[in-house]
């Protein structure tokens, strides 16, 4: 009986170790690599439909997380509780800033980091380039 529990330990001890330092190639990949490309996809839909309302009225709609316009609501088919939330405003330079930020509910709860996924676009620009940001400076695992 004594070899059997030794082998057990051995074996999950390993296979967590293992786990513990996948972790990173495994959260990229699986866990919130998923997640990334869908809120890049959408912040790329909110920056064509700024676009396109910045081209007929010349200027962009500027919004908060809590009030963002219900005809971008619509058009991205948000929910009222998502892992991120969006929001637009103008930097000093006069870019239009989209940002989309993990939820505080996402982050609380564990299944996200503190994401931050950021694109800048100049008046009427199309821009798709957007970069990544972790609000915490550190990358998951153990190393």
């Amino acid at each position: 009986m004594e070899r059997v529990i030794i082998s057990l330990n051995w074996t999950c001890g390993t296979l967590l170790l293992i786990m513990a330092l996948a972790y990173p190639a495994l959260d990229a990949k699986f866990f919130t690599g998923s997640k990334k490309l869908v809120v890049q996809q959408r912040v790329a839909s909110i920056a064509q439909w700024e676009a396109n309302h910045y081209q007929t009225r010349e200027q962009y709609i500027l919004f908060s997380a809590e009030e963002m316009p219900d005809a971008i609501r619509d058009e991205l088919g948000l929910k009222l509780r998502e892992d991120f939330v969006y929001d637009a405003f103008l930097a000093d330079n006069g870019q239009l800033v989209i940002r989309a930020q993990a939820s505080a509910d996402a982050v609380r709860s564990g299944s996200l980091p503190p994401l931050t996924y950021i694109l800048r676009q100049g008046a009427g620009d199309r821009s798709d380039q957007g970069s990544w940001e972790t609000l915490s400076g550190k990358r998951p695992g153990l190393f």
